[in-house]
């Protein structure tokens, strides 16, 4: 197949006038009855041939190349998406854990406040009325955690609690005494 520029075939002069029957190269139709039909048959075939698409090895290889290559971009891309959603996803469930442990820890902590205040109150009305305060089931909370050093070191913290609101009594009621 002969692959020239638009417009030209390979049946046409250096001129670019088209040769055939009846045409003697310099664009004058020397023959008055075949001339127009075969010019009329190689527009056709031009209108053809542009509506033919060209392809060439060199041209669908590089076509291949170009869409491989945009491939392989669009995977990279996709890829570090990926990765940078999975990592988000890593943190945003630490987070959820430590959230979720602060939870666990504050609930905890209000349990033994609670338990506290019970104890200050039966220990105050104990002390103005000088009888026990029912207060139904005064117990120390449970705690979900099978942890026994984190069960143990709040039942130290109200112990101590306890403790110090006891030994702050006792220096109020001494100090009251001296002053009185």
């Amino acid at each position: 197949m002969d692959e020239h520029p638009v417009g030209m075939s390979s049946h046409s002069s250096p001129g670019g006038a088209l040769l055939g029957p009846g045409n003697n190269g310099n664009g004058v139709n020397n023959n008055n009855n075949g001339g127009g039909v075969w010019l009329q048959q190689q527009a056709v075939g031009q209108q053809e041939e542009l509506q033919r698409p060209h392809y060439t090895i060199p041209g669908i290889l590089h076509y291949i190349q170009h869409e491989w290559a945009r491939f392989e971009m669009e995977r990279a891309h996709w890829e570090v998406e990926r990765a940078e959603l999975q990592a988000r996803i890593a943190f945003l469930q630490g987070e959820r854990k430590g959230q979720e442990n602060l939870k666990k820890d504050l609930v905890r902590r209000i349990k033994m406040l609670e338990y506290a205040l019970k104890q200050e109150r039966a220990k105050y009305h104990k002390l103005k009325y000088g009888t026990e305060l029912n207060q139904g089931d005064l117990r120390m909370p449970t705690y979900e955690s099978g942890n026994k050093s984190r069960l143990s070191t709040y039942r130290k913290h109200v112990l101590n609690i306890t403790y110090f609101t006891v030994v702050s009594d006792w220096y109020s009621t001494v100090n009251l005494k001296v002053v009185g």
